[in-house]
């Protein structure tokens, strides 16, 4: 159930970010800008042909081998992760992060750029879009989380708790196992014993 959870967690974030960025195609592109707070926020329609927040820009190709290899090292890890209580804010960071990382590699790999709507112009702050905020939000959560291990129960990542989170992991699958095996002892003699009466 952990992985079709993430699933429907990362459908809907992405869901989400295709959304206002669909939204920011038919309304905001026609007029360009549109001012909500006079001086300090705006919505401005830019393709982003670059990184999050627009740097490296015409960088394509790079950015969806690098994307791709990205997701798939997030994948491998989060399968990794022991499904114990310990790592399950972990995991639902990742679970965000991967879900940026898609918002955008759909935009990139499909148009070739990726539209941005959200300017902080006060302070000249780069346009970002929900995806971006997946992404930077996600990624200073976790290094707050490894930075913080006592605070937030992630010493797992790289210390000796990973070993022992796994062996926990490892323990109930190993339980779980040997209670199935008995069960099916127990009823094959049962069956035994049944036809030794009749």
């Amino acid at each position: 159930m952990t992985y079709v959870f993430s699933l429907l967690a990362i459908a809907a974030l992405v869901a989400l970010d295709q959304y206002v960025k669909y939204l920011a195609v038919v309304n905001l592109a026609p007029i360009r800008e549109y001012p909500l707070w006079d001086g300090v926020f705006k919505l401005a329609y830019v393709e982003n042909t670059g990184a999050a927040f627009g740097l490296l820009e015409n960088g394509r190709v790079i950015f969806i081998i690098l994307t791709v290899v990205v997701l798939g090292l997030l994948v491998f890890y989060y399968i990794k992760l022991p499904k114990t209580k310990q790592t399950r804010l972990f995991r639902a960071v990742l679970t965000v992060l991967f879900a940026g990382a898609i918002g955008n590699f759909i935009d990139r790999a499909r148009q070739g750029y990726v539209v941005d709507m959200f300017y902080f112009h006060w302070f000249e702050f780069p346009v970002f879009n929900v995806a971006d905020i997946l992404l930077v939000c996600s990624t200073l959560f976790i290094c707050v989380m490894i930075l913080l291990p006592k605070v937030f129960g992630t010493d797992f990542v790289f210390g000796e708790d990973k070993k022992t989170a796994v062996a926990e992991s490892e323990a109930v699958e190993a339980d779980t196992i040997e209670a199935v095996e008995t069960a099916q002892e127990e009823k094959e003699a049962g069956d035994d014993a049944g036809t030794d009466t009749d």
